[in-house]
């Protein structure tokens, strides 16, 4: 297992990032170093079904009272309504100010739960743990929470830290093929932007990434979580650097909008970058071998190589 610190101004503020067999393990401890008096699991209703009967043994160890919230899964739910039923349950079940959530699930129940723990009672302490590739590699660190509204995506949202990311390799094993490729598209986000190594990794590795083979996918977690770490620490509440993280997400989330969220926001985001570099090509010059590149791994991993034309079908 690796520890990545993740540094920020405010040193109260700064926190590990646990990647690998055993970061789970970790969760104990965090919550009796943070005092908390009790532990609310916010996960959504898949997730909670398939891991939280293997997780009562861990969640017994933290040493508080253990209580779970669960809503419905799929982007359609990452709303304020679906924060309001969580907030109102948890009032409901007495959790208090000195709280800690732990929201257990993919990149919506990191949103939500990060988003909730923010604003009740005016701020509890989270504990990401990311269930899908694609929230290890990326939507569980930095602390962007939000939620979306009939304007756009993560229109209403706030910035706050978790406590701590524990990205444990044991909920990829059996992940399917598509949410491996989803989490591959921020990955490939990565490398493309300059993570060290990690372009390098992808293009060698392909076939064992979309395999699922524990060992190269803990290795990519790593390489993408470092990298996500520098950029957020260069720029905390993306007023400059850290925008290069939304490569394409500005095409994307229009896809996904235009798709009625039927759309995977992995699968967007392949097709935003394949549009990005094609404008940059056109419009800024980009080298036509760099595009080449990433678009021959867009191909490679199965994702999406073209930014779509005029009467592209979503199904």
């Amino acid at each position: 297992m690796q520890e990545i610190t993740l540094s920020l101004s405010s040193p109260s503020l700064s926190y590990p990032i646990f990647v690998g067999a055993g970061a789970l393990r970790e969760l104990p401890r965090v919550v009796k170093e943070h005092s908390a008096t009790s532990l609310a699991v916010i996960s959504d209703e898949v997730v909670a079904g398939l891991f939280f009967d293997g997780l009562v043994p861990l969640f017994s160890e933290v040493g508080t009272r253990v209580l779970y919230f669960t809503f419905q899964p799929g982007e359609r739910h990452k709303s304020l309504a679906t924060v309001e039923e969580l907030a109102r349950k948890m009032l409901l079940a007495g959790v208090d100010r000195s709280a800690m959530v732990a929201a257990v699930g993919g990149g919506v129940v990191g949103d939500v739960a990060g988003f909730l723990a923010s604003i009740y009672m005016r701020g509890l302490k989270v504990v990401q743990v990311p269930t899908t590739l694609l929230a290890q590699v990326d939507s569980s660190i930095g602390g962007k929470t939000g939620v979306d509204t009939d304007a756009g995506k993560n229109l209403l949202g706030t910035f706050h830290q978790p406590t701590a990311v524990l990205a444990d390799p044991v909920f990829l094993a059996g992940l399917p093929t598509q949410q491996l490729r989803e989490g591959l598209a921020e990955a490939l986000k990565a490398g493309l932007l300059g993570a060290q190594g990690l372009l390098e990794l992808i293009e060698e590795s392909a076939d064992d990434l979309l395999a699922g083979n524990g060992e190269t996918l803990t290795e990519l977690v790593a390489k993408a979580a470092a990298f996500k770490a520098l950029v957020v620490e260069a720029d905390e509440r993306e007023s400059g650097h850290r925008m290069i993280l939304n490569l394409g997400h500005t095409l994307g989330h229009a896809l996904e909008a235009a798709s009625g969220y039927e759309l995977s926001h992995g699968f967007a985001v392949a097709s935003g970058m394949a549009g990005a570099f094609k404008l940059s090509r056109d419009i800024l010059g980009l080298p036509e071998e760099d595009e080449a590149r990433a678009v021959s791994l867009l191909g490679r991993l199965g994702l999406p190589s073209i930014f779509p034309s005029e009467g592209f079908s979503f199904a």
